[in-house]
């Protein structure tokens, strides 16, 4: 594999206890040994090291670098090259992220029954629809859960000055309570409807249901 005169570098890690080979990124000339006929070469203890004959696998011809032929103008085309894919990563790292959105357009949509109001199906047209049908189901559920809220007796609207009752989450959604406004800007940001009494506001909450007062809050706010 090998012949005197070669020059070799090792592939190996190994390092011997005895006239060690330390295997570095050096290059070693291959020696004829005239005693036995053996090669051989000076390791980095400056001894004889005869793994070149005994271990072949351990070495590989050393190959001078070669120099590159590329001209001055081949060079300053692959830079600009280079320049250009640089500029466009730029402008995709540059680029604004698009904000999302808490609904995203699907084939489902909400639409009219004449025996259950507003339903999920995916017929219909229009562009307010949804990814799925579960949503579109949650979100006709919340709909008609406002409209049975606003037909509760005692609901009206809203009287800027006056006090009025309004049915909202309290903190950590652990129960609905009852909160009263005096203007109309606190109102008008709420879902619930306005109710002329607490009474009135407490008798809605018992006859749609808290589940699904609830369910309305968390579906609409995403949750």
């Amino acid at each position: 594999m090998f012949k005197a005169g070669d020059w070799v570098v090792c592939t190996s890690i190994t390092t011997y206890s005895k006239n060690a080979f330390y295997a570095k990124c050096y290059k070693y000339e291959v020696c004829k040994d005239h005693d036995n006929d053996s090669l051989y070469i000076i390791d980095d203890e400056n001894t004889k090291n005869y793994q070149i004959q005994n271990c072949p696998s351990m070495f590989k011809l050393y190959k001078e670098p070669t120099m590159s032929t590329t001209s001055k103008q081949e060079a300053q085309q692959q830079l600009e090259k280079l320049q250009a894919e640089m500029d466009k990563l730029k402008e995709i790292i540059n680029k604004p992220e698009k904000a999302g959105s808490l609904l995203e357009d699907g084939e489902y949509r909400i639409c009219g029954s004449h025996s259950e109001g507003l339903i999920a199906s995916n017929y219909g047209f229009g562009v307010n629809s949804f990814k799925d049908l579960k949503l579109a189901r949650d979100y006709a559920e919340a709909f008609m859960t406002m409209l049975e809220l606003r037909k509760c007796e005692g609901s009206e609207a809203v009287v800027h000055g006056v006090s009025q009752y309004c049915i909202e989450p309290k903190p950590m959604l652990s129960e609905l309570y009852i909160e009263s406004w005096n203007t109309s800007q606190q109102k008008v940001s709420l879902i619930s409807p306005s109710f002329s009494k607490k009474e009135h506001a407490q008798a809605a909450i018992i006859k749609v249901g808290e589940d699904k007062i609830f369910k309305m809050f968390k579906t609409l706010h995403g949750l």
